[in-house]
């Protein structure tokens, strides 16, 4: 009997991170300056950092130190090292031997609430990123629109969730 929730999850998770890498792609063909990317990863390892510290310092005993933003930054450093200075993967995945949680789940030292170690969700970003070269021809070129708009702020609006499903708890539950 299998799991209908299991695989949902890993489902949406697969889509999730998929984007982050099909978008990479996308924007990688649109525009390949660098400093567009160094822009992205310092916004994406802010995050990643701003949501470290933030859990460190509310939910002390299981903070999140490599989670899904944390993932999708560490994929886009991976990627923009290889496309930028031509470094191999091959060659960088070695430095993770130091830092095994972010590895695989099972080497896990610290309790934590979200963790995506890069296997094999490392695969769920670099497909898609890597699919972008074979179905770019097929894809229609539309002009930006109010939801690339909204797409824009997607982290953000990924960061701020939690603060609104929070406050609307609290008050719901302060309501009953």
């Amino acid at each position: 009997m299998w799991n209908f929730n299991h695989y949902l999850l890993e489902f949406i998770r697969f889509i999730f991170i998929g984007v982050s890498g099909f978008t990479l792609a996308l924007n990688y063909s649109k525009n390949k300056d660098i400093n567009y990317f160094s822009k992205r990863l310092y916004k994406l390892g802010l995050a990643a950092l701003l949501i470290s510290i933030v859990t460190f310092l509310f939910i002390n005993e299981s903070f999140i130190y490599f989670g899904i933003i944390h993932l999708i930054f560490t994929a886009n450093l991976l990627v923009y090292l290889s496309k930028y200075f031509k470094i191999y993967l091959l060659l960088v995945l070695p430095l993770f031997y130091f830092f095994p949680e972010v590895i695989h789940v099972k080497f896990l030292r610290l309790s934590t609430i979200d963790h995506f170690p890069l296997f094999p969700y490392f695969f769920y970003f670099i497909i898609p990123f890597l699919s972008f070269s074979f179905l770019k021809d097929f894809l229609p070129l539309k002009k930006p629109n109010y939801i690339s708009n909204i797409v824009k702020h997607s982290l953000l609006i990924y960061l701020f969730h939690p603060v609104f499903i929070l406050i609307y708890l609290h008050l719901y539950y302060k309501l009953i």
